[in-house]
């Protein structure tokens, strides 16, 4: 007699795509942030002074945009039956 067991995965697949943030840590963090803040300091301008607000403005901006498209595209994955919308919006912008 051959028996097979077989167990309900009681994770769930969908928290696996939370990791975004950690992701995008790895590049662009409060340490960077000081880093790219100094240099800027230290070219000591007005214009480096205004544009250095702005960059890294979007530089935060950029990293909380990855990591949404990050969690939408592995949800898109993992969630059985959906389609790819990351990847369509992508492809029709």
């Amino acid at each position: 007699m051959l028996g097979i067991a077989t167990t309900a995965s009681t994770e769930d697949p969908l928290a696996t795509c939370e990791g975004g943030l950690a992701e995008v840590a790895h590049v662009w963090n409060l340490e960077r942030n000081t880093e790219v803040h100094a240099a800027l300091d230290r070219v000591d301008t007005e214009y480096a002074r205004v544009i250095g607000v702005r960059v890294l403005a979007d530089l935060d901006a950029y990293r909380a945009r990855w990591s949404k498209v990050h969690k939408a595209a592995c949800r898109d994955y993992r969630t059985p039956g959906s389609r790819p919308t990351v990847l369509i919006d992508g492809c029709s912008a």
